[in-house]
């Protein structure tokens, strides 16, 4: 058993949120709401899901992300679900498979890069 098996839900939360602004907290907490959740079983009928709007100012932290800049993808990692380290990555992108909501992005936190 590796640390990560180790820690509560509530815990590995603490280490997730620890550095994000309180928007995106809440942004976290509403994607296991109800409502939020049957937004995305609905937008999987057209093939979509939501995420949370990011950036990643030079000293790497998580920020809001500007409405006059857009996230621009220059190199990404694709990994099967099972090989997330829970502790240090975050969910920022979500959709609906198996009739549930899962994970579709997520960014590194320890080393403050997308993937």
């Amino acid at each position: 058993m590796n640390q990560n098996d180790q820690l509560s839900p509530g815990e590995i939360e603490s280490l997730q949120f620890a550095e994000l602004p309180e928007s995106m907290r809440a942004a976290q907490r509403a994607v296991r709401t109800p409502e939020v959740r049957e937004m995305i079983e609905r937008l999987a009928e057209h093939n979509l899901g939501v995420c949370m709007p990011h950036m990643h100012p030079e000293a790497g932290e998580f920020a809001e992300l500007p409405g006059d800049t857009v996230s621009l993808e220059q190199k990404s990692s694709f990994v099967p679900v099972a090989d997330l380290d829970p502790v240090n990555t975050l969910p920022v992108a979500w959709h609906w498979k198996d009739g549930a909501v899962a994970v579709a992005g997520s960014c590194h936190i320890l080393q403050r890069k997308c993937d």
